[in-house]
Order: C-alpha cells, then sequence, then structure tokens
C-alpha cells in the first residue's frame, strides 16, 4: 500500500494540497482525501465542522405557554431573564443557586400563570432541586446541549437586548425600571404592536400622555403569522452556506471537540433533543451536540480499480507507476510525470518545498 510522510505537520488542506502533488497516476485522484483524512494529526486539529441548517424553535399557541430561561451577570450582579415570543421580563437574583432562581420564577409566574415548558441550559435548571419544582408547579423543563448556547438562541438574544438596556441606563444613570417600562410599551415595527399588548392585551401607562381609551384593555390581534415569517426569514439567512451532518449511531467511534482539538469518543446513544447525543469521553459521560462531535473517515478501499500497489516490492527510484499488463496490451508505458502548462504554454513544474515529501 502507498504510504506517504512529511517532515512537519502543516494542517489538513496543505497535506491534501501535496498528496495531490505526489499522487499523479490516472484514477488516484478521488482517493486522494480518504488517503489524507487517515492522518491523526489532521483530524485532531481539525477545523469546526460546517453548521447546519437552522431548526427553529415551534411557535406557541399563546402568550406565557413556552419560554425561553437564561441567567446574565452585568456589573457583578446576576439577573433571570425570562422571554416568551410576545416579550420579555427580568428579575434580579441574589445568587445563581437554585432557590434564589426558584424564587426569582415563582414571582414572576405568580404575575403571568405557569407556563407549560421552558427551555434553558444545564446549570442550575437540570438540578434535582429546579426538577422537583417542576414537577411541582406542572411545567417542563427542556435543556439544551451543554456548551451550545446557539440552541436555545431566543433566550440569548433576549438577554443581549437586556443587557444592552440596563448598559445604556446605567451609563447615563436612569432609572432601569422605567427603562424596562419603556421597552415593554414600545411597538414591535413588524407587529404594530407593543410586547405587554401583546403579552397582556392592553397598553401600559408611562410618563408619556395618552388618553383614557388608548389604556383600556382590548384583544390583540393574532400575530402567529407575522411571527412565522419573521422566523422563515431568519432560516433563510442563517442556512446560506449551512450543509445537513448524517445521524451517529450508539456504539460509533467518534472525536468530540474540546476547545480546539479533537478527541476521541464513543457514542452511547441519541438524547431526546434534536442534534444532541450522550457520549463517553474518557471515562465520562457527557452530552454534546453535533456540532461538536466528528465521525470517523471512510475507510480505505483499493487506491485504484486493477491496482494492487506494494511499497515493499517497488524500486524507490522507478517512476513509473502504471500497471504493467496495461503497458504489455497498449505497447507502452504511462509517464512518469505529465507535464502540465498554462495558457501560454509555460510548463508548470513543482516547488522545490514540496521535497520533504517522499514516497516509501
Amino acid at each position: 500500500m502507498l504510504k506517504i510522510g512529511h517532515e512537519s505537520h502543516q494542517g489538513l488542506e496543505r497535506c491534501k494540497e501535496r498528496a495531490r502533488a505526489v499522487m499523479y497516476w490516472p484514477g488516484m485522484t478521488k482517493d486522494i482525501d480518504r488517503v489524507v483524512s487517515q492522518c491523526r494529526t489532521c483530524l485532531r486539529f481539525r477545523r469546526s465542522n460546517t453548521k447546519e441548517p437552522l431548526l427553529p424553535h415551534a411557535l406557541p399557541t399563546r402568550p406565557w405557554k413556552k419560554l425561553g430561561v437564561d441567567i446574565m451577570n452585568l456589573k457583578a450582579k446576576d439577573y433571570l431573564t425570562v422571554g416568551d415570543y410576545y416579550s420579555i421580563d427580568v428579575q434580579q437574583l441574589r445568587d445563581k443557586t437554585s432557590s434564589s432562581v426558584i424564587n426569582a420564577m415563582k414571582y414572576m409566574f405568580a404575575t403571568h400563570g405557569i407556563p407549560e415548558e421552558i427551555i434553558s441550559d444545564n446549570m442550575p435548571f437540570a438540578s434535582r432541586e429546579m426538577q422537583a419544582f417542576a414537577n411541582e408547579w406542572g411545567f417542563a423543563i427542556t435543556t439544551t446541549s451543554p456548551g451550545y448556547p446557539k440552541s436555545n438562541g431566543f433566550a440569548e438574544r433576549n438577554v443581549q437586548t437586556i443587557k444592552n438596556l440596563l448598559r445604556k441606563t446605567l451609563h447615563d444613570g436612569g432609572d432601569p425600571y422605567l427603562a424596562l417600562l419603556n421597552q415593554r410599551s414600545t411597538p414591535i415595527p413588524q407587529l404594530q404592536a407593543s410586547p405587554a399588548e401583546l403579552l397582556m392585551g392592553r397598553t401600559l401607562k408611562t410618563k408619556l400622555p395618552a388618553g383614557p381609551g388608548v389604556l383600556q384593555p382590548q384583544m390583540p390581534r393574532d400575530v402567529s403569522e407575522e411571527l412565522k415569517q419573521r422566523q422563515r426569514q431568519q432560516k433563510y439567512y442563517h442556512d446560506q452556506g449551512a450543509r445537513p451532518s448524517r445521524e451517529l449511531c450508539p456504539g460509533e467511534v467518534v472525536r468530540v471537540q474540546k476547545e480546539k482539538e479533537w478527541e476521541s469518543a464513543e457514542v452511547i446513544k441519541q438524547h431526546e433533543t434534536p442534534r444532541s447525543y450522550v457520549i463517553k469521553h474518557q471515562g465520562k459521560v457527557l452530552r454534546r451536540n453535533r456540532r461538536y462531535l466528528n465521525p470517523p473517515p471512510q475507510p480505505l478501499s483499493e487506491l485504484s480499480e486493477g491496482l494492487d500497489y506494494d511499497s515493499d516490492n517497488v524500486d524507490k527510484d522507478d517512476t513509473s507507476l502504471g500497471d504493467p499488463s496495461d503497458s504489455t496490451e497498449q505497447g507502452q508505458q504511462l509517464p512518469s510525470s505529465p507535464k502540465k502548462v498554462t495558457r501560454s504554454g509555460r510548463e508548470i513544474k513543482k516547488p522545490a518545498r514540496l521535497k520533504d515529501f517522499v514516497i516509501y
């Protein structure tokens, strides 16, 4: 079998480029990528996987039914942000323990009602105390893959909105509660309604003058179609350059990305949430998103049809790598190095730096 060695590691793409320069016999181009993909060093330091097509969350049929929850930190203070597709709420926390988060959620639920489901990251929402609270109050907690906050992108976007609002308010010395009131009372351009109208069916009174009729409660119009259109538009722009990945099977040996390196792991099972897997890595059971898992390369087959090449029985100085039977039948041997020329006819020669590759 043909083996390729090089003096210094230049990355996966560089290896492929150099492999193409030395593998020049007919029928070998299609096998170059698979040959180079066996390099363990290249696999360990390869780039991150390409993003996959967006999977939007299903839109709730009513306000405060499905919530995105996250914890943010600003000026050494922790805040709990809770939002649905209609509005955002925030509550300052004493600390990030389960008991503090539960107390803040109880206050919000007493005001707006108990939701059916919340989407959150794992800490502290995957704790036993939080699960007991969810069972007692009758709602479900769905956690996202660790290290992949993009799966709860709606909550992350709410954190960015609230953090920018509070940061500007604290910089100007304003009242943060008044800033939150103005944010909830400002109409959303695409929906032509404010978050307060969509959530509570009424316009909130602010410091701006408003007539008595404006503040009267009224049923908000259905904005579900506008919300779906926003989702479709976000998916369209996100999927530019995205590529779906195949599903992984239990027992399959894969590589998991840790920081900027890929290490060996084994798939135990697929998690109930989309694109999430339970793996075993260095004796630990972890949960990771498919974005950070890379299946092994395809196994090498015969390098070219009808070619049985043995590196131990070949003369290293012989540059003719054609099949002897083909030479006999056709009466001629394959050229040792096909010439490549530019449009003007100038011959393209291999750079001297490629001499660090040898065939043995």
